[in-house]
């Protein structure tokens, strides 16, 4: 593809999320607030932390680029401890050769 039609493509695909009301967050980023709600886990709709980490367990099954979860400012009040796990089954850490880094947004 030539760097023209790239640029159009990548144009036309912003587009289209503007018009479907959504925002372009990338594979590898969520955010997090402490009144953070819902799955979506974007920028523009930050979800829970234990919704970002669910989602971010989803995500890192078919990993290829490192994940971000950034949290939003503010005070996290937690009725039950993070913890963040390393199995079979749940990957806290990351999986095939990259990264979940969990950070200040």
């Amino acid at each position: 593809m030539t760097r023209c039609r790239k640029d159009l493509y990548f144009a036309a695909l912003a587009g289209m999320a503007l018009l479907m009301g959504t925002s372009l967050v990338a594979a590898g980023d969520f955010y997090v607030s402490p009144t953070g709600s819902g799955d979506r886990c974007s920028k523009r709709a930050p979800c829970a932390l234990s919704a970002a980490q669910q989602a971010v367990r989803g995500a890192a099954a078919n990993q290829s680029e490192d994940i971000h979860i950034n949290l939003l400012s503010g005070t996290y009040q937690l009725k039950q401890p993070l913890v963040l796990v390393e199995s079979a089954t749940a990957s806290d850490s990351g999986r095939n050769g990259h990264k979940i880094i969990w950070q200040a947004a």
